[in-house]
């Protein structure tokens, strides 16, 4: 899938066939309206309810009668430069159904239409018009009827076919995902796609419990208390990153989330998060009631007076960083801090959530 033109291609081709698309789609001008045409089903490409409803929807239907208009599926999931093919998404194999591999290719010598992350619809739309002709090179092959193994192995279905159309299309394959290119086209936007090592995202999921959305918050965070675009965070970033001032307990608390290291890089700041997170769950209870103890100790009941022990807590804490501590913890709104308040605020902000309860632990 490397352009908005195989879109047009496939509707032309299979009408009434609907289409499986991102949401976001629906945005431009004819695409919008052939999606809404063929009743589309549409989902949030990180929305992990999205795609099961999606699922459940190309599943219904597949299993109606053959005569019945089927999906057409994108099984990349994105579009790509067309160099090699990304692993494929389950959702067309799943049912164990037969399907028709579809095989485009776009010959050029200067106007490159593939629609990278790099690159705007605009900037495809002109390379397009400047080009005397554009070819386009389609091969529909037979219907690939899976067997007994691969009906009951999603995975393996959608390798084999895979296999089948690179073999057709001559292009290799990489065990880079749609999500995988969603990151990277985040890495781009932010300028540091050189100096942050390549990961899968499958490997983060994996070992870190989290999918591409909470990914990309935590990059933007990363890359934007980056300001020396190093691909790492030192103290004095991290502590920019969390609204507060370097002090000694920033620095203990650094150190211990940075086993030591100097600086922090996009893995081990994924790690930090992840491990704030776990830690909050298994004992949220108890830090709320410490960091409850620690409010009513000092008189914070007001916002006044949650700003001065967030002061006192951080020595050169500006009234602003005040500010915005106390509009974080306050999320009922209501002038003052409570244990409902600090459990959305232990979800939302864990690692400033426990760099709180470090800081007040150390303080006594």
């Amino acid at each position: 899938h490397t352009s908005l033109v195989d879109a047009l291609l496939m509707f032309w081709l299979f009408y009434p066939a609907a289409s499986v698309s991102a949401k976001e789609n629906l945005q431009y001008p004819v695409i919008g309206t052939m999606l809404k045409v063929s009743q589309a089903v549409l989902l949030e490409r990180t929305s992990k309810d999205s795609k099961k409803k999606a699922l459940q929807r190309i599943k219904a239907r597949a299993e109606l009668a053959m005569s019945n208009p089927k999906y057409q599926v994108f099984p990349e999931g994105t579009t790509t430069n067309g160099s090699t093919l990304l692993k494929f998404k389950l959702g067309a194999f799943i049912p164990g159904l037969p399907v028709q591999p579809v095989c485009v290719n776009y010959p050029f010598k200067y106007g490159d239409i593939s629609w990278t992350c790099d690159r705007t619809f605009p900037q495809i739309a002109g390379t397009m018009m400047g080009e005397y002709i554009n070819y386009m090179q389609v091969n529909i092959l037979d219907p690939y009827i899976p067997n007994e193994e691969e009906k009951k192995d999603a995975k393996l279905y959608a390798s084999n076919v895979r296999n089948l159309m690179a073999k057709e299309l001559g292009r290799e394959l990489t065990n880079y995902s749609m999500e995988d290119a969603l990151l990277y086209g985040d890495l781009l936007k932010y300028g540091i796609e050189e100096s942050v090592p390549g990961f899968y995202m499958e490997q983060i999921t994996k070992d870190y419990g989290i999918r591409v959305r909470k990914v990309k918050k935590l990059l933007k965070q990363f890359a934007t208390a980056d300001k020396d675009y190093d691909a790492e965070l030192n103290v004095t970033e991290f502590a920019e990153l969390l609204g507060v001032p370097k002090t000694k307990e920033v620095e203990s608390f650094f150190r211990n989330q940075g086993k030591g290291l100097e600086g922090i890089n996009f893995e081990k700041y994924i790690d930090v998060s992840t491990t704030c997170t776990k830690e909050i769950t298994n004992e949220r209870e108890e830090f709320i009631k410490q960091i409850l103890s620690a409010f009513e100790n000092n008189k914070a009941n007001s916002e006044a007076g949650y700003k001065v022990y967030f002061k006192h807590l951080f020595e050169g804490l500006s009234e602003a960083q005040a500010s915005v501590l106390f509009t974080n913890m306050d999320v009922n709104k209501d002038d003052a801090v409570c244990s409902s308040d600090l459990t959305a605020y232990s979800e939302n902000n864990p690692v400033q959530f426990m760099l709180i309860k470090h800081v007040i632990g150390m303080q006594g």
